[in-house]
């Protein structure tokens, strides 16, 4: 009996190790592998990259109106400090500078979850494995940083300068993250949302006074020119209604109808007492559902609420995996099913984290990697 409790478990710990372990780390290994061998690998990093050398060659990062309406998807358009911050990037060869930014960006993932307090190590291998990490950090895309700043703006909520400057700086780098800002007016938290308001306003203004407002009266029409371009191609709600049939008008005003009812309702939820924490969650369910375009890696943003109802390993933390099934392709290759697919398992994992927030552990503790059976 004694032989076979312990076959049993060393088999148990060699399934955990292969599966948490071994598996994300040949992942990994294959994305770098295939990333580096293929001359379009890290798309959106070289995107980054050539703004970066275009801001040291004195030169706009921002394309034309009309080059947008092409539909090339190699467009820099993000706000003015962005391109400021990219910069130093573009004095390396893009192999250095790729090496080096997808570094920091597994980095920003696991600090995302030490700050949200997840310290059973399986999670960390289970958010590895997930498609949206491995697509976040392929593509070399800023996701794994606006996770680690929501996930800073959660754990600081309460000291004003940290939350204000996180939530800033994640609202600068992607406009749909702007519930942020309601959950702070919602919780009672107005100097917070007013001081982060100043920071994203204040980082705009300066970082486009430093490229001399190059891009700064037509960033609207880029905004615009690229939702009417990219926006049906995405997995998210209004690409769901343009699929449908729907007239972009209608589901232009449809999104605005979900806004104003889900700022209602982080309103609505923020005022019951002992409720931060779901009127969090449903800030980040309204940046997912009412962004005109959602790529897959965007979904990264799960991990939040999945770490604050589970700090330990439980089946909720290899939902995220069904997205391998889902959004194997950057477009939705206009497919109704597959867009509604995603935004189900959205939707799911945010009701799921709802339903029990602190359950008993399913699995069994982590134990460490070098134990061995008595």
């Amino acid at each position: 009996m004694a032989a076979r409790y312990l076959n049993r478990t060393t088999l148990r710990r060699a399934a955990t190790i292969l599966f948490f372990v071994v598996l994300p780390l040949l992942s990994v290994a294959s994305m770098y592998r295939s990333n580096f061998a293929d001359a379009g690998g890290f798309f959106d990093l070289r995107v980054f990259w050539n703004a970066g050398k275009d801001v040291l060659a004195g030169h706009s990062p921002y394309p034309s109106v009309h080059e947008i309406a092409l539909g090339r998807e190699n467009n820099f358009i993000y706000p003015a400090p962005m391109p400021l911050l990219f910069a130093p990037l573009g004095l390396v060869s893009f192999h250095v500078a790729a090496a080096f930014f997808t570094s920091i960006l597994f980095g920003a993932v696991a600090a995302s979850l030490w700050i949200l307090g997840i310290r059973d190590w399986r999670c960390y291998g289970a958010t590895l494995l997930s498609m949206t990490t491995m697509t976040a950090i392929s593509t070399g895309t800023l996701s794994p940083f606006i996770v680690l700043g929501a996930a800073v703006v959660w754990r600081y909520r309460d000291n004003r300068a940290v939350a204000a400057a996180a939530a800033g700086a994640v609202v600068v780098a992607k406009l749909f993250m702007w519930p942020l800002l309601v959950w702070f007016v919602a919780t009672r938290r107005l100097r917070t949302a007013a001081t982060a308001l100043a920071v994203a306003v204040a980082a705009s203004v300066v970082g486009w006074a430093a490229l001399g407002f190059a891009g700064f009266t037509q960033y609207p029409s880029m905004l615009t020119t690229l939702t009417r371009v990219e926006g049906g191609r995405s997995y998210s709600l209004f690409a769901l209604l343009l699929s449908a049939g729907v007239p972009r008008a209608a589901a232009h005003v449809a999104l605005l109808v979900a806004a104003a009812a889900l700022v209602a309702a982080i309103i609505v939820v923020a005022r019951r007492p002992g409720n931060d924490e779901r009127s969090f969650c449903l800030a980040l369910a309204a940046s997912l559902l009412l962004s005109p375009v959602v790529w897959a890696h965007y979904f990264l943003l799960l991990v939040i609420p999945i770490a604050l109802s589970r700090s330990r390993l439980s089946p909720l933390w290899l939902a995220p995996l069904a997205f391998w099934f889902v959004t194997y392709t950057a477009h939705n290759q206009g497919s109704t099913a597959r867009i509604t697919i995603a935004l189900g398992i959205t939707l799911a994992i945010f009701i799921r984290t709802e339903v029990r927030r602190e359950p008993a552990p399913i699995f069994r503790t982590a134990e460490p990697i070098h134990a061995h059976a008595a």
